[in-house]
């Protein structure tokens, strides 16, 4: 499904922009890219290239696969966001949807918590807390008709969506490519796009992929993959549709790595399928 490539074959396929204008060695059996002065094991690389080209070249979307990683620890050899975004980490994706960098965030990088407390590097807040925060929210927005309501609806957010148990450093963001192991993808596409990468999550899972409506900001994009380990679609909340500059069409997906991998794996003929469905049928 998949045939194998050289890793000349590879390398051209990077100077072709799959995997941008890296310098791409091969050192015992790692990739060793000379701009970021990183090794990636040779496994990783391609299985990045893999998932990348092959949603690209089969469901064509708008704006490239982001990547979200937790640290322990600040990590090294990562260039550390130097501003403090406003309103936080739904801006933080937009510039790395228009610029392509990547970088680590904490707390003091951003207004609105929802994505560090999503990864664990902020712990969630009180009740009190919770309800501060929400009221200038309401100062802003329209979401809900008063505090009781929005309180109510971030009781409920909670039986579905569990916050982090572990405790991390910091979050890195950037474009899948240029992160090894990453715990969650987050995808911008149309209904059509998503009903195809849906299906072939399901068809080896055997699972739904559930989705929610009236919330979608990092507590559905990123919270939920984070840690409930499964896929899931949200039409996304206001301020990460601006802030992402989601087209009309978009909705977001997000997926665990690992569970995108296995999604991609049938892609192919998922993808066929859907495309040719019932043809020569008589209907």
């Amino acid at each position: 499904m998949f045939p194998e490539r050289s890793v000349r074959g590879r390398e051209k396929a990077v100077g072709q922009g799959f995997i941008r204008s890296k310098k791409i060695k091969k050192t015992a059996g790692h990739l060793f890219t000379s701009d970021s002065q990183t090794l990636i094991p040779e496994g990783d690389f391609f299985m990045h290239e893999k998932i990348i080209t092959t949603i690209e070249e089969l469901l064509k979307l708008k704006k490239p696969l982001i990547a979200v990683k937790a640290w322990k620890e600040i990590p090294e050899n990562i260039a550390a966001y130097e501003d403090k975004a406003f309103p936080g980490t739904c801006t933080q994706i937009g510039e790395v949807i228009e610029t392509g960098k990547t970088f680590y965030i904490q707390t003091k990088n951003v207004y609105c918590t929802g994505g560090v407390m999503a990864t664990g590097v902020l712990k969630p807040m009180t009740e009190k807390a919770s309800r501060k925060v929400v009221e200038m929210h309401l100062s802003m927005t329209k979401d809900y008709v008063d505090i009781d309501t929005a309180m109510k609806i971030r009781k409920e957010v909670l039986k579905d969506i569990p916050v982090p148990k572990e405790r991390n450093k910091a979050m890195q963001i950037g474009l899948l490519k240029d992160i090894e192991n990453p715990d969650v993808v987050l995808l911008f596409c149309n209904s059509r796009q998503a009903d195809i990468l849906s299906r072939a999550y399901t068809y080896r899972a055997g699972e739904l992929i559930k989705g929610f409506g009236s919330i979608g900001g990092c507590n559905v994009t990123i919270q939920y993959p984070f840690t409930v380990k499964k896929p899931v679609f949200t039409f996304s909340d206001v301020a990460w549709r601006k802030f992402t500059k989601m087209s009309d069409d978009e909705l977001t997906m997000s997926f665990p790595y690992d569970c995108l991998m296995q999604a991609v794996e049938d892609l192919p003929l998922i993808a066929d399928h859907y495309e040719h469905y019932a043809e020569g049928m008589d209907v």
